[in-house]
Formats: structure tokens, sequence, C-alpha cells
């Protein structure tokens, strides 16, 4: 009888789940960290399950010579060295969309906070400030406000639409103009200026790394807000940035 194949998960899973992967495979758990005894179960291992904070480097798959596959649990791939998988024919596979809803709200919640200051309120009703007469400010209406979306993808299109629903008028910039909607991508630079709120959604690429710094960040109005929801390398290497200014940091106040 041929052995199952052996798989190294390193990710929490619903027992459901496990249970299905346990019904074909011999599966080695090692999750958190330390992972004691990871070493010895790679040299055996054809496959690997993990999540975002896990890195696959080229050493790692060096110590795995059976290994066939690697599934990432996530949307990004920037945490598995992609050319040490080619060079050895390894499989790589992630779950596009897993994440599109989460991430959405996540951005609208960061969004709604900017504008009504939700956290300064719970502080003040802690603290029974609330019933000395204190003045409660109300922060400003979303309805009318220029949302500019950096990056159109999935999540992108996602925060549009719930933006939408709150009166906001959209902008975006990306590669592709979306000829389902009519609307066309604007330049970086013109986003930049019009937007009440720039919220950012890319990829990270070397393209895209850095992609906010000094300089963008002075094209933005005074009042401007800053959300980045996207992968971390997409701000500034010197963040924050030499910008002194009460904008400034306004802008890194929302900044993930």
């Amino acid at each position: 009888m041929t052995a199952a194949p052996v798989v190294c998960i390193c990710t929490p899973l619903e027992d459901d789940l496990l249970g299905l992967i346990r019904s074909s495979c011999d599966v080695r758990l090692h999750i958190g960290a330390p992972r004691d005894g990871l070493a010895g179960d790679l040299a055996l291992a054809e496959g690997m399950l993990i999540a975002g904070p896990m890195r696959v480097t080229r050493e790692l798959m060096a110590a795995a010579p059976r290994l066939r596959v690697v599934a990432s649990v996530s949307v990004g791939f920037d945490h598995i060295d992609l050319e040490a998988a080619a060079e050895r024919g390894i499989a790589v596979c992630n779950t596009p969309g897993v994440l599109t809803d989460a991430v959405a709200d996540y951005t609208m919640l960061l969004i709604l906070e900017l504008a009504r200051g939700l956290l300064p309120y719970a502080a003040m009703v802690r603290d029974g400030r609330w019933a000395k007469g204190e003045p409660v400010p109300l922060g400003f209406d979303l309805a009318g406000k220029v949302l500019g979306i950096v990056g159109y993808g999935r999540i992108g299109r996602a925060v549009a639409e719930r933006a939408r629903a709150f009166g906001m008028r959209i902008i975006r910039h990306d590669i592709a103009a979306d000829a389902s909607t009519g609307e066309q991508s604007r330049s970086l630079d013109d986003l930049l200026r019009e937007a009440d709120i720039v919220s950012l959604h890319v990829n990270l690429t070397p393209a895209t790394a850095h992609l906010i710094g000094e300089r963008e960040l002075r094209l933005m109005k005074p009042t401007a807000y800053l959300v980045n929801t996207a992968r971390g390398g997409g701000r500034c290497a010197s963040w924050p940035c030499a910008i002194c200014s009460p904008c400034c940091a306004a802008k890194r106040r929302s900044a993930a």
C-alpha cells in the first residue's frame, strides 16, 4: 500500500478542513513558534500549507527535497521565494479573494473613524467627560467627499462599493481602464491632489514599493487623509517621512 503523502500544516485550520486533509494525507502540525520538529518533517514533506506570516525561503525549500507544492492561505505571496520554487518545479498556490470583504470592511472602518472620531468619543465616555459639558466634535460628513482608490482590483472595487453607499465620489488610479463602469483611471499625482481620502490597495511589487513618500504626501490637500491597508512596503521607506506639518501627522494617523 502506498504511504500517504506527508503535508506540513503551519497555520490554524477549522476542524472539518483539517479532517478532510487528514483523510488522504499524513498531516504534521507545526502551528506557532518555535516549530520544534519542523526540520525533520520537511525532509519527508511533499506539501506545505502556510499563511502569510511564515516565510518560505530558498533555504527552507532546500531542507525539503521531496516538496511538490506550497499552498498559502493568503492573497499575497511575496513571503514565498517564487524563483526558488520555479527552479525546483514546486507549485505555489494562494487564495485570491479570501480576504476581499474583510479588508474592504476594515478599510471603511478606518475611514469612518477618521470622519467621526469614534476612538476619542469612546475615551470621553470611559473617562466620564461626556457628562461634564465638554464640546463634542462632530467630525465631517462622508457624503460628497472624494475617495481616491489606488489599486482597483477586488479589494479596491469592494471598498468603492461600500463608499458609494455613504455618498462618496470615487476616483481611482490603476493600470487598466474599467470598461464596466466607464470610469477612467487618473494619474497618481492627479488623484492625490483631488482626493479627500486616499486608500491604498496595491500588490507589493518593485513598481509599488515605497509608492507613497514625501513628494506624494506634499501633493495631497492639507486636510486629506491616507489609509493604507495594502502590503506594508507600499509606503515611504523612511516612514514617517521628513514632513513635520500637522497635515502630515493627520495623514500618518490612518496609515497601517
